[in-house]
């Protein structure tokens, strides 16, 4: 009996993991992913995840500073049952969008900004990204 309970609580478990592994998000409405999330692009069968903030020199809460300074994210991409692919999106400085077999992924915003002498750890950031489908002739 012990066993029985144990192993359905492991196979729930294992079900109710699996199920918050990948959320599902829908074209062209913004969404929100976290670092070391991923997320599916409803019908889509495109994947995206945060994997890291490769920089974040944004000018803090309660500094003055010459620059606005730049956050830079990297996702990793794969659809179906193609190679990932890793691009990197901005803020400020550079591109805050990517093309991606046939989709374009737009970085809207990155959070937490920063504050005057207050660290922030990779796994507060999130991110606020939408994905649509390329135009024609893109």
């Amino acid at each position: 009996m012990r066993l029985s309970i144990i192993s359905i609580f492991l196979i729930l478990s294992g079900v109710c993991a699996h199920s918050d592994d990948v959320r599902s998000v829908t074209l062209n409405q913004e969404f929100n992913i976290k670092v070391g999330q991923r997320v599916e692009v409803k019908t889509e069968k495109l994947q995206i995840r945060f994997t890291t903030v490769l920089e974040d020199s944004r000018c803090p809460k309660g500094a003055q500073c010459i620059q606005a300074g730049n956050g830079k994210i990297e996702l990793e991409l794969v659809r179906e049952k193609n190679d990932p692919a890793s691009v990197s999106l901005n803020t400020d400085s550079g591109s805050s969008e990517a093309d991606y077999q046939g989709y374009t992924i737009r970085l809207i915003a990155l959070n937490p900004y920063p504050v005057v002498n207050q660290s922030i750890r990779q796994e507060e950031y999130e991110a606020t990204l939408v994905v649509s489908v390329q135009k024609k002739g893109e």
